[in-house]
């Protein structure tokens, strides 16, 4: 089993992979930058996203790569086959990203602004889910299309139902004492 080390940017905070393309994308927190790593050669290109890139999430069926930025209020896109990108503005603080690549669909948690910012990635149209106060993560079920988001400041999870975008907040402590 080779090992290898690959030199990214400042402050690597999040990776994410694309299994298509053999592309991996390294978010460089303080470096206002993505490394794009090749999965076959580790050659390295970097791509200037906004300040305080905080995650980074794949659509391996598009090719696009989403980057919020936690201060600028918005997602960079990444075009997978030339590294242009275009800026999606979402909510306040956006913490953490999942994508649905069956839906095309982008979820965001803003965490100062207690929604989901939902791309559609087809056209980057945004709308919002309100959720608990301050959410923290987000993660799809793609079987069910089901969107799942903790959220710090209620204890609670709002499940979002990602035909209708509706949503529900469900207390774990709350549904264990039922």
């Amino acid at each position: 089993n080779d090992t290898a080390t690959v030199p990214v940017g400042r402050a690597p905070r999040a990776i994410a992979v694309n299994p298509v393309t053999y592309k991996i994308y390294v978010v460089n927190e303080l470096g206002g930058s993505v490394t794009v790593i090749d999965g076959v050669t580790n050659a390295t290109t970097t791509v200037a996203v906004d300040s305080s890139p905080y995650a980074v999430a794949v659509n391996p069926r598009t090719n696009k790569i989403y980057v919020p930025s936690y201060y600028d209020q918005r997602v960079v896109v990444i075009d997978g086959v030339n590294n242009d990108t275009t800026r999606v503005p979402v909510g306040i603080y956006p913490t953490s990203i999942a994508v649905n690549p069956l839906t095309n669909k982008i979820y965001i948690a803003n965490g100062g602004s207690s929604n989901v910012t939902v791309i559609e990635g087809a056209t980057n149209d945004t709308a919002s889910v309100a959720t608990g106060n301050t959410p923290c993560d987000v993660a799809v079920n793609t079987v069910t299309n089901t969107i799942y988001v903790p959220c710090l400041g209620t204890g609670e999870v709002t499940l979002i139902d990602g035909a209708t975008n509706s949503s529900l907040s469900f207390n774990p402590v709350t549904a264990a004492d039922a």
